[in-house]
């Protein structure tokens, strides 16, 4: 074999032996085999799992398995169409209010400022605020980059959540999380009407994300935002009341973030 590996000068007439350049394609593929494993112990190897790429811009270096939510594009279109619409990268940061159905999960350590790759949708590992052991949800929550917080319903669903006496923190549960649009988590969750404001329909109303409890109570959690309701939309909008103070409604959020409840408080042709 060493006879059909000999080295050449320049100008020299040469043939390739069959055994070089057998050993040729088989270093190539040794070397495409090793280079497919590069990286595996930083990065997921859940192929279920869509991911993105995402800049984090929270202000603090973060670990995997962090939670941001995400702010807009990193390029848009009106700074370059063709870029915009060639590769998809996001502007993440810390988790508010408006970021309910809005996050990602951090598929590497991502120092602030710079860029890495996220969940974004499918079956990842992910870290829970368990708020109840009965909650088979979890969403958002303002303000937390470390965990996702368990609810009765919310964009991910939990596939498995590691038991209490498994736990290094009773409170915080490793789980397995379905989310984004194609993992099929809920889009539905609960809200609580805070305030409504207007004088005639459509109102706008300031609600509160609303958890049950399971003893017949719902608790609301994180900031006030706004919702709009599609009842009060059309030739029936006009019959309808405002929803009350203190009432539960189911809402949704469409594709640019927005909040929706189609929920009838009809007041009838005698009022």
């Amino acid at each position: 074999m060493s006879g059909a590996l000999r080295k050449v000068q320049s100008g020299q007439k040469f043939e390739i032996p069959a055994a070089a350049y057998n050993s040729f394609v088989d270093a190539a593929m040794d070397l495409r085999r090793r280079n497919a494993y590069v990286g595996q112990k930083a990065q997921s190897s859940l192929p279920q799992a869509g991911t993105v790429l995402v800049r984090n811009d929270s202000g603090v270096n973060l670990n995997r398995f962090a939670v941001l939510g995400i702010d807009a594009p990193i390029i848009t279109p009106m700074a370059n169409e063709n870029e915009f619409k060639n590769r998809i990268a996001l502007s993440c940061v810390t988790p508010g209010d408006t970021h309910v159905g809005k996050f990602v999960i951090l598929a590497e350590p991502l120092a602030t400022g710079a860029i890495g790759r996220a969940y974004v949708d499918g079956v990842c590992p992910a870290k829970v605020s368990m708020n109840s052991e009965s909650h088979q949800c979890a969403e958002v929550a303002t303000a937390a980059i470390n965990t996702l917080s368990s609810c009765d319903s919310g964009t991910a669903s939990l596939l498995w959540v590691e038991p209490i006496e498994q736990r290094s923190t009773p409170g915080v549960a490793w789980v397995v999380a379905r989310f984004g649009g194609g993992g099929g988590g809920s889009s539905i969750a609960t809200a609580e009407v805070i305030q409504s404001l207007g004088t005639s329909v459509p109102y706008t109303y300031q609600v509160k994300v609303a958890a049950y409890n399971g003893s017949g109570e719902f608790t609301t959690s994180g900031d006030a935002f706004s919702l709009i309701n599609l009842a009060e939309y059309g030739p029936n909008g006009s019959g309808m009341r405002k929803l009350p103070v203190g009432s539960i409604i189911d809402f949704f959020l469409d594709a640019n973030g927005y909040a929706f409840t189609n929920t009838s408080n009809y007041r009838g042709t005698y009022l």
